[in-house]
């Protein structure tokens, strides 16, 4: 165990990283000296080069795809022009008009207004918005099934 808390600190912060780059290094753009001998040659900055834009291009895709795994991300399926969707902020539903030139965004026309809006705003399927006409029909259709008034049970 080390005595002193400072050189604990600086041998963390000099340590190299997945990367290959120290925290330190990243913070102050070198490499910081500590007790620990090197070659004056690895003190040169390596900042730039294709071999390690590669390499954390690499690391950052490997992260984002462990998190994608992990948290079961999955993508949202396109919709098709005309498809009926959902709109829970507005608690409504909507036919899709056509796709917006924002990415992963829709116009979507419900009760005769226009709307944008990005794919996760939007459920698809459902059905067919509905309107006190066809409620009235239903509702009629059914109670004559049903034998008279609703409520009475219809004998076979």
């Amino acid at each position: 165990m080390c005595k002193d808390v400072y050189l604990g600190l600086l041998a963390y912060r000099s340590t190299p990283l997945e990367c290959g780059q120290s925290p330190a290094e990243l913070l102050f753009a070198r490499k910081v000296r500590s007790v620990v001998p090197e070659l004056e040659e690895l003190r040169r900055p390596k900042w730039g080069t294709p071999q390690i834009d590669a390499k954390n291009r690499q690391l950052k895709e490997r992260q984002w795809r462990n998190y994608n795994d992990r948290h079961g991300v999955r993508g949202l399926t396109p919709l098709r022009q005309g498809q009926c969707v959902y709109m829970p902020d507005r608690q409504a539903f909507g036919a899709v008009r056509a796709k917006a030139q924002e990415p992963r965004s829709y116009q979507v026309v419900s009760n005769g207004a226009e709307l944008r809006r990005n794919r996760r705003q939007l459920i698809a399927g459902g059905k067919a918005p509905v309107t006190r006409g066809s409620v009235d029909k239903d509702v009629s259709n059914t109670t004559r099934e049903m034998g008279g008034r609703l409520g009475e049970r219809k004998d076979t």
